[in-house]
């Protein structure tokens, strides 16, 4: 047969397994979100069962609270490279960057994607704060379900979800004399 069904999947497609990335979270959002600041609203930690790698291709969030979109200038996805497990804008590296469009956004990794294993990988999803936002608003951040989180195929996210860290309010950023 020299027919080619581009309907009916391939074999090795059809009876692929998906792998599991284990998503755990855990809160790294501050008291309060600074005026003008880099704020890390929530720590993901991906790895692979034994044996398989996958990449980290997508990951899609939606901002909280009563802030609106350009009160956030840019959402951020940073991994953790200096060893020390706290967001450092200095020590970290950043992965992907994106704005806000009706309080969503799709974070693209460049490449071919952050590279998993079994080994925890660390990412931070960081909010560049806006110098003009308004003080009496509240932000917060939901990565709403394993959909949100795009992995190379046959990678499939498997976690808490939604990952969802509460609004936090905006607060005074430092202040310039001029």
């Amino acid at each position: 047969d020299q027919v080619l069904n581009v309907s009916t999947p391939s074999v090795s497609v059809a009876t692929a397994t998906f792998g599991t990335v284990t998503v755990t979270t855990a809160a790294a959002a501050p008291a309060s979100a600074l005026q003008g600041g880099l704020v890390p609203m929530v720590t993901l930690r991906l790895n692979t069962k034994a044996g398989s790698t996958s990449r980290l291709k997508t990951l899609r969030v939606r901002k909280t609270g009563t802030a609106l979109d350009s009160e956030i200038t840019q959402v951020q996805l940073y991994l953790e490279t200096d060893g020390d497990g706290v967001f450092s804008a200095l020590g970290d590296n950043v992965q992907a960057a994106n704005t806000l469009a009706l309080n969503e956004t799709t974070l693209a990794l460049g490449g071919a994607g952050s590279p998993l294993g079994v080994l925890v990988s660390t990412f931070y999803v960081v909010f560049q704060m806006s110098g003009e936002a308004f003080t009496n608003r509240t932000v917060g951040v939901e990565v709403s379900s394993d959909t949100s989180v795009f992995l190379e195929h046959p990678g499939k996210a498997f976690g808490p979800f939604p990952v969802v860290q509460a609004p936090i309010p905006v607060s005074d950023g430092a202040n310039l004399l001029n």
